[in-house]
């Protein structure tokens, strides 16, 4: 059986491309929709819905299967297996959400609707129904009066009245509601954190895991330290070695997650609860830039293991040169071109009689995000102890507040963007204390900011 046929993905439906509206009128309502705003940021979306509607006009919607569409528009490789890697599933949900909103939008005078069903990748196209209206002879005018229409009328206008009241009331206890659990941030914290938890605002924290391999012949799972791209393995020598001596590998795998990151995750999750504002944490290697675009992101973990603060579409002027050296790109005033850490994997193998001087180093940048009022937050570290003593750091006003202030005062009235370097202590795998080293202030004139130059 072929890959393809073996693969469960969303159950097909038969082509419903309307047979009585012409292929030209669905290839203009195509290009109406590509060239909207609605899609104007967001290449990978309209690649897909070209591919579908062609597709279908050629008479090959038969063939618009999961694995077909990963290969043809998401350029994957022979070896995808859409089981493990649900990009088709997760772009068609964006796709039709995309939709609903453009013929909610420029597009609800359009006269033919293109959508793709629920359930199917073969799309539908309908016209729209005419709205006629149809006028009668007048009706002649009774002299005699009838005073129940009119009492129904007034009564009528009375419930319309109070309704309307009512409504305005509820969505007025609404607000406040809201109003009161945003007010429950901290005035302290406000400066870092009160663009990701303003009312109706969304906030993805995106994750990284591990990448492990996998040794059949020895029923092992590897974590190969030096290996966290899962293509050129074929080039790489660590890969080559263990090759060598275990034989068949196979991968990659990500079934875990640092135990800090996700302490650091669940801490995030209530102080944003706290708020009344929702959190989604998402694993790095199921998430790219389009479908997270659109609001805050909280990027979270070492860039070894989150690609998406490995391929960061801005200059960091904090680096991991290794695990225990940051390097400063733009060292100023009193500041040192490298910062060493004494750590040490694990924090449980340096002598015992120096556990409570173990330390890391945890790089927190502050950018505009891809669209207007969203942020960005990168909370790099390299080890669960950083990242869960930087998140409890930020999110208490006794510490964040005065560092917040700092940065804040070197540049008052404006909003700072910035780029922060702290040191975390850590006894026996638990961060202990957090200390300010240096940050610097980075300026985004608005001409600077991303408009869907996506990585």
């Amino acid at each position: 059986m072929s890959k393809e046929s073996s693969v469960q993905g969303e159950p097909e439906r038969p082509a419903t491309v309307a047979s009585d509206i012409s292929p030209e009128l669905i290839n203009e309502e195509l290009n109406r929709i590509v060239a909207s705003p609605a899609f104007a940021q967001s290449q990978r979306l309209i690649r897909f819905l070209r591919f579908v509607v062609e597709q279908s006009l050629e008479d090959k919607a038969d063939h618009l299967k999961e694995y077909l569409i990963g290969l043809s528009v998401f350029d994957r490789t022979d070896g995808y297996d859409p089981r493990t890697d649900p990009i088709v599933r997760v772009e068609a949900g964006r796709l039709r959400t995309k939709l609903r909103e453009y013929y909610s939008a420029e597009g609800k005078d359009d006269p033919v609707m293109i959508d793709l069903p629920k359930g199917s990748y073969i799309p539908t196209a309908k016209r729209r129904a005419d709205k006629l209206i149809e006028t009668g002879s007048p009706v002649p005018v009774r002299r005699k009066y009838n005073l129940v229409p009119l009492l129904l009328l007034v009564t009528t206008l009375v419930s319309s009245a109070l309704a309307a009241y009512l409504y305005l009331q509820n969505r007025q206890i609404r607000k406040t509601a809201q109003a009161e659990k945003t007010a429950h941030i901290a005035p302290q914290l406000a400066p870092l954190w009160g663009p990701f938890l303003a009312p109706g605002t969304e906030t993805h924290a995106v994750f990284g895991s591990p990448f492990f391999l996998t040794a059949p012949d020895y029923r092992m799972f590897l974590r190969p330290y030096d290996i966290n791209e899962p293509t050129g393995l074929e080039s790489n020598t660590a890969f080559l070695r263990l090759r060598e001596k275990l034989g068949r590998l196979t991968g990659p795998r990500y079934d875990y997650a640092l135990v800090g990151e996700l302490l650091a995750l669940v801490k995030l999750t209530s102080f944003f609860g706290a708020s009344g504002v929702p959190l989604k944490a998402l694993e790095s290697q199921k998430t790219n830039w389009d479908s997270i675009q659109s609001g805050n992101i909280i990027l979270l973990g070492a860039p070894r293991m989150n690609h998406l603060i490995r391929r960061f579409p801005h200059s960091i002027d904090f680096e991991w040169a290794s695990e225990n050296e940051v390097r400063n790109r733009k060292p100023q005033a009193g500041e040192s071109a490298v910062y060493s850490a004494r750590f040490h994997e694990g924090f449980y193998d340096l002598d015992p009689a120096s556990w409570q001087n173990a330390f890391t180093y945890v790089i927190v940048c502050s950018f505009p995000g891809f669209v207007p009022d969203r942020e960005i937050l990168v909370l790099s570290a390299h080890g669960g102890p950083g990242s869960w003593g930087v998140v409890d750091y930020l999110t208490r006003p006794e510490t964040a507040g005065p560092l917040l202030a700092r940065i804040n005062n070197s540049r008052p009235g404006k909003k700072n963007h910035f780029q922060l370097l702290l040191r975390v202590y850590v006894d026996r795998g638990v961060p202990i204390r957090t200390e300010y080293v240096t940050h610097h202030l980075t300026s985004f004139p608005a001409s600077e900011t991303r408009n869907g130059n996506l990585p």
